[in-house]
């Protein structure tokens, strides 16, 4: 977060302003991901923990009310669209919370959906900054 200041002195057309106020610069970032267990057989509890993280400087985003989104991609089995691409996967949502704003950690418990079949899949983690 930084203070922004701007002073405008005017001109033939426009009046002189002042502003001061809070802004957030935002990068991008990602998160490290542990995982409680590599096989977690259908119905059954897992874990995963992690940090959030600045892609560049590699340090922690704390300090912001940021959360996460943990979703299990499963494929479509739709057909392939009129452009050959395979159909979206259909997402499946395992968890969701905030991260520690003190040291931009997660860690989240989440059972895996019964009824999909036994495969490899996909974990997605989403990343949200709000105000």
């Amino acid at each position: 977060d930084y203070t922004w200041e701007m002073n405008f002195t005017g001109s033939t057309w426009l009046r002189p302003a002042t502003v001061q106020d809070q802004i957030r610069i935002q990068g991008r970032s990602n998160v490290t991901v542990t995982l409680g267990s590599d096989w977690t057989p259908r119905g059954t509890t897992n874990w995963v923990s992690g940090i959030a993280q600045d892609i560049i400087h590699l340090t922690s985003v704390i300090g912001n009310n940021s959360s996460i989104v943990i979703q299990l991609e499963e494929p479509s089995d739709l057909p392939p669209g009129p452009d050959g691409n395979p159909a979206p996967p259909i997402i499946h949502r395992l968890a969701d919370g905030w991260i520690n704003e003190t040291t931009g950690e997660y860690n989240y418990t989440f059972t895996v959906p019964a009824d999909l079949p036994s495969s490899v899949y996909m974990l997605r983690f989403v990343l949200n900054f709000a105000d």
